[in-house]
Parts: C-alpha cells; structure tokens; sequence
C-alpha cells in the first residue's frame, strides 16, 4: 500500500495533505521518505499548509508565544517554519514523558535574582540586591557584565530593526536589540548594538510603558498627579493621546493590536477600572473593559500579565487568576508550600515555588486556568532547596530548555 501511495503524482499527494490535520500530517511523514521529504519541503504550499493546521488547532495567543520565542521578529515577514511552530507546540503535550537533568548554570553569591531571558544563545539576568544586569552565553558560558545600577525588578527584551540593520550587535547570536529593566522609580534601556543606555522616568510606583512587537505603549507628561496624561505609540510614527478624565493612566498590557490600560481616580474609593482599547486609545469591546481592582492588590501584590486578558496575583498562600475579567481563586497549601512566581506559555503554566519546585500545568485555552486542580499537575521539576524566584523557557529543535533563578543560582533543565 505504502508502494502505491509513493507513486502518486505531487498534484494528488498535495490534494490528501489538504484534509490532513496535524496529527495526520505527522502519521504520514513516518510512512515512507518521499512523504516525509514532501511534507518537510519548504515551499509555498506546504508553508500554506503548516500555517493552516496551527491556525485550526492553536490558540492565537499560544502561536504569537512561540513565534515570539522562535523568531523574535516575525512581525517583520522573516521566513517561518510553520511546521515549527506546531512542533514545538505539540512537544509541550509529552512532557510528563521527558527525563529531566538539572545542572546549575551559575552561581551567585550576594545577589537575589529577580529576573532571568532568554534571547538567543544568552541568558539575560537580573538581580535585586546590587542592581547587576549580566548576560551568559549558555553554549560557551562566555560572560558579560551589562549594566550596574540599583535595585532592578524585572527586565523584557525588545526588537525593533530588522535583521539586515543588526550586524553591529555587540554580542553574537543575540537575537533581540534592547533590554529594558524595570527599576522602582525608571526604566533603563540598555542598547544591544551600541552599549549605550537611556532612561524614561515612571510615574510614582505604576508601570509606564509596554510593548507588543514594535509598538511601544507609554505615559508622560507626569509633572502631576491631576494634569493630563499622554499616551504614546512610538513605531513608524508617533500617536500621542490626552485624555483629561485619568487622574492616573497606566499601561498594563500591549497585545495584538489591543491596549490594557488601568484608570483610576482618586476620589473613587481606591477602586481602578480597566478598559481595553485599540492602538487610537479607542475603546474597543472586550471582557476586561470596565472590570475593577482594588488598587492595594495592584501596587503591592506580584501581579503578571499575559496575552491580553490573563493576569496573575500571587497574595501569600493565595494564587489568584483573572482571565477576560472572571476570576479564580487558589490555596496552594495543597502543594505545602508558597507560590514564588509563576510564567505562562503557550498553554503551559510553571508556578515556581519556595521548596525550589516548578510545577507545570497544561491547558488548551486560557479560560481552563479558571478549573485547575492544584494538586493535579502535569508534572513537576525538583530544582533545588532555595526557594523559585524567576523562570523563563526557550524552544530549540530537539526540546525546550528551561532556565530557573533561585536566590543565588541560575539552573538549566533538559530534557531526555
């Protein structure tokens, strides 16, 4: 049979790939080399293909994850594996199948890290207690010091020139153009091609700026607390907004074409608004629009943002959960234990926690983090005694690698 499936012209062997899923696709590579040269075949239709079949069976927000992991400027029409793309994706549903091994990529002995990337074959990493921003290259473990300063909290990367406008980088393999660290009072942008840093001031103890792809979503003029905020979209041109009714504007999210913004006003009993709005700062329709907060769990619970309408709250043994403005609560003593940090991706969700354990949940959409059972884990990764303070995940063509800050160390977990 496998013969005469062989033999069939390119034009029929086409016509079956269409009512293919995934899965299919998959079982047909396995049956003889022709198909599997056939499938893997980068041209036009099988590239069409591949885009098809992640269209169908991935979430929109888990394929933008992986994009993003993979090729960090998609958005700039680079060539994509679409067959990549749903690879990686469907790893993820074996890995309580994979073997694990830790090994303890760095040490450190008086900082607390608060923040570890990925870009490339770096390792980005932050700390608290000297403000120290270092990049390693965990291939040839080649170390750089970035930055000092104070205190930094969290760090994100950026890309905005494309890649024939990259070649000055002053690390090799890197593959994103700015790091941007998040301090209390600032942010500072640390300059991947030149070395050169810059500072954007934030307001009181709110986040400032966000950014999507090479959109970057920001709020000045902040000389006091009643005047008009401006919102700026910096890309090709820049779009500048004032709204008098924000006593505060605060940017908490940037996603696909939308903007999270936080609007609070102080003579409403501490009680924040959110509201969802297109990148003209219109109001567009969305469940988080008009959903309120209590500004104390805003400013002084670790809160993490994903896509656009997952937010994460940690509040001691409590794990908090909001997605598209509906709201789960959790009590993590089933895990004996306090929740650290947390990171979702692409329907993985890591809860890192004070044991020096990463649990890993898996979901197949956003609104399942709403009926989760704690104690039901897809699997856990026994990392070490000190407690689970940042973690991060970068996608190869083999299995993913894991990386994992504890107070004072870095740890890489590979897969088997």
């Amino acid at each position: 049979m496998s013969c005469h499936l062989d033999n069939l012209p390119s034009e029929v062997k086409e016509k079956i790939m269409i009512y293919c899923d995934g899965t299919s696709l998959g079982n047909l590579i396995k049956t003889s080399k022709r198909w599997k040269e056939l499938i893997e075949t980068s041209n036009k239709f099988t590239s069409k293909k591949w885009s098809s079949v992640c269209m169908h069976e991935m979430k929109q927000d888990f394929i933008i994850d992986i994009l993003q992991n993979l090729y960090p400027k998609y958005w700039l029409d680079e060539e994509i594996s679409w067959k990549a793309v749903y690879t990686c994706w469907r790893k993820w549903n074996r890995i309580n199948y994979w073997t694990p091994t830790v090994s303890t990529f760095l040490k450190k002995t008086r900082n607390c890290v608060s923040s570890i990337k990925f870009s490339g074959n770096w390792i980005f990493i932050a700390t608290k207690n000297e403000g120290v921003l270092e990049a390693v290259n965990y291939i040839t473990r080649e170390k750089l010091l970035l930055y000092q300063c104070n205190s930094i909290e969290d760090i994100y990367m950026r890309c905005h020139i494309k890649k024939e406008e990259s070649d000055n980088l002053i690390m090799e393999n890197v593959e994103h153009d700015e790091v941007v660290m998040q301090l209390l009072h600032h942010y500072i942008f640390f300059d991947l091609h030149t070395g050169q840093t810059r500072i954007l001031p934030k307001l009181y103890k709110f986040l400032t700026l966000k950014h999507f792809e090479s959109q970057e979503v920001s709020v000045t003029n902040m000389s006091s607390p009643s005047i008009v905020r401006n919102l700026n979209v910096s890309n090709d041109k820049k779009i500048v907004v004032k709204r008098k009714e924000w006593v505060i504007s605060n940017v908490v999210q940037v996603w696909n074409g939308n903007i999270l913004l936080l609007d609070y006003n102080e003579r409403s009993d501490k009680i924040a608004t959110f509201e969802v709005t297109d990148y003209n700062f219109k109001t567009v329709d969305h469940p988080l629009t008009h959903y309120k907060v209590h500004m104390f769990e805003f400013l002084h619970y670790s809160m993490k943002n994903y896509h656009l309408g997952v937010m994460i709250i940690l509040k001691g043994a409590e794990l908090q959960i909001i997605v598209d403005g509906r709201t789960r609560k959790y009590q993590t003593f089933f895990l004996d234990c306090q929740i650290l940090c947390t990171h979702y991706y692409a329907g993985q969700l890591f809860l890192g926690s004070s044991t020096g354990i990463i649990y890993i949940y898996r979901v197949s959409c956003d609104l399942d983090l709403l009926s989760l059972n704690l104690s039901n884990y897809e699997c856990y990764l026994d990392i070490c005694s000190e407690p689970i303070l940042a973690i991060d995940v970068r996608e190869s063509i083999f299995k993913p690698i894991i990386a994992a800050g504890s107070e004072h160390n870095i740890y890489l977990i590979r897969f088997d």
